[in-house]
């Protein structure tokens, strides 16, 4: 990966973020981190750890075409799994 290209994108994708992720009611941060990954349509994942994970590769390419709302779209979807698994795993505990 190439780090200019990361911290160029860093700030933007962690306003999307941070933007969002207060309609889920989150109480702490949402952790993220790019990772590289040729095939662009994979453009987020989310890890055992809860953690998401965003492909540079995809946010470059969104960019480059001037749809840079295809990654919000996304991150949002993520973020979803993120605030669904966090609530099954609220309910198992009560």
């Amino acid at each position: 990966m190439n780090e200019k290209q990361i911290e160029k994108y860093k700030y933007i994708i962690q306003n999307i973020i941070d933007s969002n992720v207060k309609f889920y009611g989150f109480e702490n941060k949402v952790e993220w981190e790019f990772f590289d990954n040729s095939d662009r349509a994979i453009v987020g994942k989310v890890g055992s750890n809860l953690k998401l994970f965003i492909n540079i590769n995809s946010v470059l390419y969104a960019y480059e075409i001037n749809e840079p709302l295809q990654i919000e779209y996304f991150i949002l979807h993520e973020i979803r799994h993120i605030y669904q698994k966090r609530l099954i795993c609220f309910i198992k505990q009560i």
